[in-house]
């Protein structure tokens, strides 16, 4: 019988440890989570107050920030729907690195009379859409182009995506993602040509003009007409991110766009590095993004003192049973042996 309630105690603890540990995990998922929205609310704060210095709103902005070292995005108007200008040579280049790589094309094809490599380059660094148009012609047109893109990332887009070259930022983050994790494993010189071309575009303008220690893989568009410009693309720093931004309607779209891009890198290397110092300081965050950094900081060290505290509690409980048993068996013998000599 002792044998029994000791096992039965034991299965207790196990059981008790179990549900805490589960407990524990949901409550550290939930405070990743939370700190994620936290840190996304942060971010839109501080993008409003260059959103209002600019007089950028929901109908004439768009932005994206994807930080690939925290694996953590955030979004203004995500799905609004802006013409990219010759922002959509990147995805459309990215479509015949693909080609390149499956071997439909070589360093010697031709398309038409020029040869293909001059007609890619010229398509990414020529500030017009020749070049461009004779890619989306040899591709089979406009919508299987789009149609391709998004079968790329999956993303999902409305019909109009695939009849015209608008895009959105929700499309252009994942399309970064897809780029940077392929793109970076290849070495190729058709690769390294490609990254080359998308690198040697605008110092001291778009999002050159602030962002100067660290080259920046992006192609921008521009229209003087509509008073409009985006620029889409990778910032290779210490902390990379990929973004998107697009300003229409504006009066000096180009320098808006650059103040918006100054942001987000400033944004990105603080709390890149405030991820290195491993939690050490806290950033000038609001009280709620604060308790959110400090639960998922501290989560583990609580929990393992929980879980300590729980089992000490039960294996006392379970020595206590076991004292207990021993004295009432000594109890019954005894009785047993005053029964014994009436």
């Amino acid at each position: 019988m002792r044998f029994i309630k000791v096992i039965a105690c034991i299965l207790a603890m196990l059981m008790l440890f179990n549900s805490v540990a589960f407990a524990g995990n949901k409550v550290t998922a939930l405070s990743q989570e939370q700190t994620t929205v936290n840190n996304q609310k942060l971010m839109i704060q501080k993008l409003k107050k260059v959103m209002d210095k600019n007089g950028l709103n929901a109908s004439n902005f768009s932005f994206g920030y994807y930080d690939i070292f925290r694996d953590f995005e955030c979004f203004c108007n995500r799905d609004k729907l802006f013409e990219p200008y010759e922002a959509i040579k990147f995805p459309l280049a990215f479509l015949y690195f693909n080609e390149y790589a499956g071997g439909k094309y070589t360093n010697y094809s031709t398309i038409g009379d020029k040869g293909f490599l001059d007609i890619f380059i010229e398509s990414l660094t020529v500030d017009n859409t020749d070049a461009t148009d004779t890619l989306i012609k040899e591709y089979g047109g406009l919508n299987k182009v789009k149609s391709e893109l998004q079968a790329l990332t999956k993303t999902r887009v409305p019909r109009e995506f695939y009849n015209t070259t608008v895009l959105n930022a929700n499309y252009c983050i994942d399309f970064l993602k897809l780029y940077y994790s392929t793109a970076k494993y290849s070495t190729t010189d058709f690769r390294n040509m490609m990254v080359d071309s998308l690198k040697e575009f605008t110092p001291g303008k778009y999002s050159e003009k602030y962002i100067t220690k660290y080259r920046i893989t992006h192609r921008y568009g521009y229209s003087a007409l509509e008073s409009s410009a985006v620029d889409m693309g990778i910032v290779k720093s210490d902390y990379p991110f990929a973004f998107i931004v697009s300003v229409e309607g504006v009066k000096n779209a180009e320098d808006v766009l650059a103040e918006v891009m100054r942001f987000a890198y400033e944004y990105n290397e603080d709390f890149g590095a405030l991820l290195i110092s491993q939690m050490t300081t806290m950033p000038d965050i609001p009280d709620e993004s604060k308790k959110a950094y400090v639960t998922r900081s501290y989560t583990k060290p609580i929990l393992a003192a929980v879980v300590g505290v729980s089992a000490l509690a039960v294996a006392g409980v379970a020595i206590f049973v076991v004292q207990r048993d021993k004295k009432l068996r000594k109890i019954y013998e005894n009785d047993d042996d005053d029964e014994v000599l009436r």
